[in-house]
């Protein structure tokens, strides 16, 4: 504490010299809890229309309303007849380098809009829609939702991020596949608007 040595202080007693006592801080910082559930699907279609957005990750994004505009109501009506496998409804999809976390700030990245089919596109569609082929996977599915009051829980990249950030800790990896989120309705004022998103992985290898 002094930083002599006994025997010194006996010949020199004001060689005394006090130290400020020395304190450790140790942060833990802990895992994401994540809640999901398994899926296994075989090889689908994704049936729809395709635009290029800007990402946007605080707050809600206008331009996917760009894409979604190019779905028109007689659109809507003939893909919601396809829609005949989990996920259900209408399922938007996000291409970047890195699939998961759909890319940075500002980056301009195709959005696909549209429903999961078992298969292929009828030959009278082509040219109206566009066609994304899945391969079979093992699929976590994370709940989310629209209308939330926490602006953080209302943004896809923030949710994407917190998936992204929590993946590796787990026994899953992430497949080359786009992630899907799902809605509830193509409806997105209605209150409580219930969504989920889906991410291709498969186990790791040990």
């Amino acid at each position: 504490m002094y930083g002599v040595f006994p025997s010194a202080l006996r010949k020199n007693p004001a060689a005394l010299k006090a130290f400020p006592p020395l304190f450790f801080h140790l942060t833990l910082k802990g895992g994401i809890a994540m809640n999901y559930r398994i899926v296994e699907k075989d090889a689908f279609y994704l049936m729809g229309k395709t635009g290029y957005i800007p990402m946007i990750y605080h707050g809600p994004n206008p331009h996917t309303a760009d894409v979604w505009k190019k779905l028109r109501q007689t659109d809507l009506l003939v893909l919601m007849e396809y829609s005949r496998v989990d996920p259900k409804g209408v399922v938007c999809a996000y291409s970047s380098s890195e699939n998961v976390i759909p890319a940075a700030e500002g980056e301009m990245v195709p959005m696909y809009v549209g429903v999961v089919m078992e298969t292929p596109m009828p030959g009278r569609f082509k040219g109206r829609f566009d066609v994304v082929p899945y391969e079979a996977s093992t699929w976590l599915v994370f709940p989310a939702m629209d209308n939330t009051k926490d602006s953080r829980l209302a943004s896809y990249p923030y949710i994407y991020a917190q998936i992204s950030e929590w993946l590796p800790t787990s026994e899953y990896e992430h497949t080359s596949s786009l992630a899907l989120t799902w809605h509830e309705t193509y409806d997105a004022s209605k209150p409580d608007r219930k969504s989920e998103i889906w991410v291709p992985v498969r186990k790791k290898s040990l």
